[in-house]
């Protein structure tokens, strides 16, 4: 099989060629291989490539015949300077376009690599939201409310669309019985994710609470008036303790529940 054939794509011709002739000064072959590329792969860029290293070669051969003969006519100088010139405007004309190529290629490129930085950001921002989550939760566990809702604020300020940053807080303020608050959070969720189904379940379950609560602090409030001439018996210090024992009970649920959903 001739040599000239083992190569497939544009560019495996054009490096053949290009060895040929800057390495090994096989200036027919390398020409040869030129033209093979130029008729097989007219649209490539390699294609281009090559015509211009044939316009050189072509320039090349007319120096050398200038300067081999003493006898020129006037006329022939003249007519090898055209060629020269019409050689060397072919030259740049091809430059030109493949210039104008690469910078439009150049721009994609660029645009690519700013789409590949808005991902890898994007994930280094969920990544440590992540981590803020996880110490709010930890926060939780031991007990420091304010702080878990202080480390849950931050993620929410960055503009991650973290559901369980609102979720978690919600929850918190469940438990503090701050109702309205924790309404409020799961509104700021449903206005970043109004397609969640479980929003308006969660807001009508705390607002079932509000009410059989503001009686039963009303209750209490009377109660603790009646007694406030009375020492408390052991049983009401009984039922505090059991209160004081259920609500513990409850966060570590809570905590519980919110890794679940996280």
């Amino acid at each position: 099989m001739d040599k000239n054939q083992t190569a497939d794509t544009p560019l495996e011709l054009y490096e053949k060629a290009y060895k040929l002739h800057y390495q090994e000064y096989k200036i027919a072959e390398a020409c040869a291989i030129y033209r093979q590329l130029i008729e097989k792969f007219p649209d490539s860029r390699e294609c281009g490539y090559a015509v211009i290293q044939l316009n050189k070669i072509e320039s090349n051969k007319v120096a050398k015949r200038l300067l081999q003969s003493s006898t020129v006519s006037p006329r022939i100088s003249y007519a090898a300077l055209i060629i020269g010139i019409v050689s060397l405007v072919i030259t740049l004309s091809v430059l030109i376009l493949f210039s104008v190529e690469f910078n439009n290629r150049e721009k994609e490129i660029a645009e690519s690599l700013t789409v590949i930085r808005s991902s890898v950001d994007t994930t280094r921002q969920e990544i440590n939201n992540a981590l803020r989550i996880s110490r709010a939760l930890g926060a939780l566990v031991g007990g420091n409310d304010d702080h878990a809702l202080e480390i849950l604020r931050t993620v929410q300020s960055s503009g991650s669309p973290a559901i369980a940053s609102y979720s978690i807080a919600a929850d918190i303020y469940l438990q503090k019985k701050q109702y309205k608050k924790a309404i409020a959070e799961y509104e700021n969720l449903r206005n970043i994710f109004p397609e969640l189904e479980f929003i308006p379940d969660k807001i009508a379950m705390i607002k079932s609470r509000i009410e059989p609560v503001e009686n039963d602090t009303a209750r209490e409030e009377a109660a603790n008036i009646a007694d406030s001439n009375h020492p408390k018996s052991g049983a009401s210090l009984n039922s505090a303790q059991q209160k004081s024992s259920e609500s513990t009970f409850k966060k570590s649920l809570l905590v519980v529940d919110s890794v679940e959903f996280f």
